[in-house]
């Protein structure tokens, strides 16, 4: 485990190929209740997301089960820590369906006033994960590096479509992401189902739309050390700002 850590101090992410086996792999089907906040595609019928799944028991029984959560993270979270956001994103073939190259950690320090970045993506694969199918793409090394007028990040308004779209906050410029993308190159996030990919809020990330007849589907769950608790209440929905700030105990 020492070299996946020293992997995500150097590179801000790594991957776990096939870590978990089929049983152990929440049902998409089951994640869906009246309870959890969809949100759909421009074209209003496909599915884009699905947020607050701490809403729903049968996705709180799965998440305190996996005791391979704080048995690999406790190094960077410390011993206690919370369920920030939950969702699961689906990729559609259409356009629409992309995520710009951004970094959530902004979203979570202006919108949420968490003030540091002890906090930690976890990504589970509940479907295979191919070239062309969406995934993942990551500019290695892009968390230790920032751009001056990145501080000018603190004046953003929030806004829910700037949260939850194609349309995101905190992106860079075709220029800014070219600056990048040939300073440190491009990795993608490939993996079987089951597969688990870490990855820092500050990497710079992104998603392009399906390219085949498929929706594949990530399990996306970011968590914040209880050291690291926001200074004061969002203004955002619940579904995308967790009030619930209690340690998880691990069954």
């Amino acid at each position: 485990m020492k070299g996946y850590l020293n992997r995500y101090k150097t590179k801000g992410y790594f991957i776990l190929r096939e870590y978990l086996r089929d049983e152990s792999i929440p049902d998409f089907e089951k994640l869906c209740c009246p309870e959890v906040e969809e949100h759909y595609e421009s074209d209003g019928v496909s599915l884009r997301s699905i947020y607050g799944l701490n809403r729903n028991p049968y996705f709180n029984e799965w998440l305190t089960t996996q005791k391979w959560i704080p048995e690999l993270f406790e190094s960077i979270l410390g011993s206690d820590f919370y369920l920030h956001q939950s969702k699961v994103n689906i990729k559609n073939n259409q356009e629409g369906s992309s995520w710009p190259f951004h970094r959530d950690f902004p979203f979570w320090n202006v919108f949420d006033f968490i003030p540091r970045n002890e906090m930690v993506n976890i990504v589970v694969y509940l479907d295979d994960v191919v070239e062309g199918s969406g995934e993942i793409k990551i500019i290695p090394g892009s968390h230790r590096e920032f751009l001056t007028r990145e501080k000018e990040n603190a004046d953003i308004d929030y806004s829910l479509e700037g949260s939850a779209s194609n349309d995101l906050l905190f992106g860079f410029s075709k220029k800014e992401c070219l600056y990048f993308e040939e300073k440190y190159g491009v990795e993608s996030t490939y993996g079987a189902k089951g597969s688990v990919l870490v990855f820092s809020p500050d990497i710079i990330h992104g998603s392009g739309m399906s390219l085949l007849d498929l929706s594949r589907r990530l399990l996306i769950l970011t968590f914040n050390s209880c050291t690291n608790l926001p200074t004061k209440l969002s203004k955002r929905p619940e579904y995308l700002c967790s009030t619930d700030t209690k340690p998880i105990i691990w069954s």
